[in-house]
């Protein structure tokens, strides 16, 4: 991203277990986790899956070639071959792919997906495979900002519809400004735009 020397990372995390276990979203009855083998008659079957594809680690596009990578993308391939079903990746904002699950768009999704219980209410979610917390990046030139009672009045920037988004919003006295990419609330932080971006850990460092 080119940000280091303007930005830095505080080793803040919620001070409590928290459920930010990041998963990925399944339409029920389409999966069948169990041993993630499919029947003979649905394998050979196309997977429609949705991915938010500019969140480094998790999912993103190889600055080379283009293509979709990422821990994500190579999980849910992985998962693909084991059950005998190909993918066909849709590339989505990430506000959209829970909409899309429900307007039966997608077969699943996987990217980065808090388990809340609200979105438990939409769609059904496997088991949790990575566990994250919360993290502040902010500039070098700034006070430091080690927890969450150090946002209280501070401009934060977020991406739309995430966990980040989620806990920001319950900031008192907090400019909360989305974007519709981690990249993008990044780079208005880097430019001096704003005091703060609340994300996953892994995607801010």
């Amino acid at each position: 991203m080119g940000f280091p020397r303007r930005v830095c990372i505080h080793a803040w995390r919620f001070r409590r277990p928290s459920l930010r276990s990041i998963v990925f979203s399944v339409v029920l009855g389409t999966l069948l986790f169990t041993g993630m083998v499919a029947t003979p008659s649905a394998a050979n079957t196309t997977w429609t899956v949705g991915i938010e594809p500019t969140y480094p680690p998790f999912g993103f596009r190889d600055k080379d070639s283009d293509s979709l990578t990422g821990f994500d993308v190579e999980l849910m391939e992985a998962v693909s071959q084991q059950a005998g079903h190909r993918i066909d990746w849709m590339p989505m904002p990430f506000d959209g792919l829970i909409p899309a699950l429900q307007a039966n768009s997608l077969d699943m999704a996987i990217s980065a997906v808090t388990i809340t219980e609200q979105r438990s209410k939409a769609v059904t979610f496997s088991k949790p495979y990575f566990q994250s917390n919360q993290a502040i990046a902010s500039r070098v030139s700034s006070p430091p900002m080690t927890g969450i009672e150090d946002l209280t009045g501070r401009s934060i920037a977020v991406q739309i519809g995430t966990t980040g988004a989620i806990n920001a919003a319950k900031i008192k006295n907090a400019e909360v400004i989305t974007f519709d990419s981690n990249p993008l609330a990044l780079q208005e932080l880097s430019n001096g735009n704003v005091d703060a971006v609340l994300s996953d850990r892994p995607a801010i460092e």
